[in-house]
Order: structure tokens, then sequence, then C-alpha cells
């Protein structure tokens, strides 16, 4: 009987002193984690305390521009600070809270390439297909989000609809052919499905061309002159179009372009603030879809690129 205590006695203080080991460690892998976490939060905050070789590039992170699309209030109304030394010369007052820009750039369908001139170079079969595709995509996406809005107005308002308001789909289109048969095909199934909407015709500014020379280089495409000229004038589309809501604006709202890949991809890496020469660096398919999500304040949220996933495989292509 005496052994039997004995050894329980002995086990009872293996696990006991098991336990002390185990704890002893947790606590010293706590304090060294701590002190790590503590080491990375002072290199950061002192520059010339910088000892960590992986966070050197925090030394040259580049800030966001606020007034990247020049429509930072001048006058923050909550707290009166001055934003802008040009207060005295114009007061650009703050959109509404609510009034996120939701804009979908659309890329037109596949083309006849081999085709002379603009007006001959009009979708083909597929092409037109992909539109249809993308037309039901969008029309499925406002449907929706009406029925969301209508719902959540029902529940605040005790089901009284009195000054319920789903602003019209804005849709504009390049001028070129590719892109206006691109645009009839997403219009008659916006029709087809009562989606309210409001067509604002045209653009040239949307046209395709080489917004801005590539690095790394792209040669044998086209000459400089070409960007000197067709840049100012796809930067003057991307100033137009790409942009927080205006100062009257009160409700989300969502608007279609339908254009082209170059123009897209370079509207892409300005409003994201990242160099322009790296347009060339996505890829997006026939028909596919960007979403850029801008706040009131002049934040960005890019929520897709070239998204395709709604059109069967055999449906995509690029070029």
């Amino acid at each position: 009987m005496f052994k039997q205590l004995a050894k329980f006695a002995a086990a009872g203080a293996g696990v006991g002193g098991g336990y002390f080991a185990v704890s002893r460690y947790s606590e010293e892998q706590d304090r060294k984690t701590k002190n790590e976490e503590l080491a990375i939060r002072n290199s950061i905050s002192n520059p010339n305390n910088f000892h960590l070789n992986s966070y050197n590039h925090l030394n040259e992170l580049k800030k966001w521009d606020w007034d990247w699309d020049h429509r930072q209030p001048t006058e923050d109304k909550e707290d009166n600070d001055k934003i802008n030394a040009d207060s005295d010369f114009v007061d650009i007052k703050r959109p509404g809270k609510a009034a996120y820009r939701n804009i979908f750039l659309v890329r037109h369908g596949q083309y006849d390439t081999k085709a002379e001139g603009d007006e001959n170079r009009k979708l083909t079969e597929l092409g037109h297909e992909q539109a249809k595709q993308t037309g039901i995509r969008l029309a499925n996406w406002f449907s929706l989000e009406k029925q969301k809005a209508i719902k959540k107005w029902s529940n605040e308002n005790k089901e009284n609809m009195d000054g319920f308001n789903f602003p019209k789909i804005k849709v504009v289109q390049s001028s070129m052919t590719r892109a206006r048969e691109t645009c009839t095909e997403i219009r008659q199934v916006f029709d087809h499905a009562e989606v309210d909407y409001d067509f604002s015709g045209q653009s040239d500014l949307l046209r395709e061309g080489p917004p801005y020379p590539t690095e790394p280089p792209l040669s044998k495409w086209t000459h400089k002159h070409a960007y000197w000229e067709e840049s100012a004038r796809i930067e003057s589309g991307f100033r137009t179009f790409i942009h927080r809501a205006e100062p009257t604006q009160e409700h989300e709202s969502n608007e279609v372009i339908v254009c082209h890949a170059n123009v897209i991809r370079y509207f892409l890496c300005r409003v994201l603030q990242i160099p322009p020469e790296a347009w060339l660096r996505f890829s997006l398919r026939h028909g596919s879809i960007t979403w850029i999500r801008i706040s009131p304040n002049g934040t960005v949220s890019v929520r897709s690129v070239g998204d395709a996933g709604y059109m069967p495989v055999d449906k995509c292509s690029r070029r």
C-alpha cells in the first residue's frame, strides 16, 4: 500500500513539474513575441532607429493624395480645419455621406480586328453574345440592389414608400463602333429587364489609344508621338469621368461606362495612385466588368478587375 501511495505521489509531482515547465515556456514565448512587436512599432515610429531590414520599404511609402480629383472640400464642416490653402479662392462643398459612386467600366465585346477603319471593326457573333451576358449580369445586379434598397426603406419607414428614391443607372459609351454596339446590346437587356437608366450618349475621350509609355517598354507597338497626343485625351477622360460625387449628390449612384481595355487599365492606375506606366500589366477579357467604388471623402476601392466569371468558359476571349 505504501508503495502505491509513493508511486501516485511521484506521478503527481511529475505532472505538476511538467505543468510549471510548460507554463514557464509559454510565458517566455509571450514575452519574446511582445518584445518583437515593440521593436517593430519603435522602428516604424522612429526612422532614425531603423534596424529591421525587412521593414526598410516603409520609409518610402507614398502617402495617399486626398485631393487626387481636385474635389477635396476646402473646409471640413465637422471641425472647421482648413484643408486646402486655396480655401479663400473657392469653397468646394462635401457631397452627402451616402453619396458613393459605383463606376462599372465595361470592355467591349470581341470584334473583327482585321477590318480596315473603325466603322468596319464591328462585333463578331461571339462579341454580341459577350455583350448580352454582361448586360444580364449588370441588370441582375442593379435589380437586386434596388430590391435591397426597397426592403431597407420599408423596414425603416414602416412600409411607407413615400419619398423612396433609387437613382437611375447612368450609361455612357465610347464613340468607337465596337463600344457603341456593345452598349446597344447592354441597353436592350436593360430595357427587357425594366432597369431604369439614363443614356448620356458617347464621348471621344473614351476612345481607345496608347495612354502612357509602358514599363517595361513595349517595342514596335506605337510611335512616341502617339503617346504624346493620345495620353492627353485619355487623361482628360479620366478627369471627366473618374472622381468623387458632386456636392449635390445625396444618394449612392451606379454608372456604366462602355469603353476599351487600354483606357480602363490606365484609369485603374490613376485612380489607385499607382504608377501609370504599369497599365499594361493588367489583362482584361472582352465584355468584362471592372468595378470602382469612390467614397464621398475620396477613398477608392476596386471591387473587381476584368470580371467575366458570369460568362461560360467557351464565351471568354481577350483578343
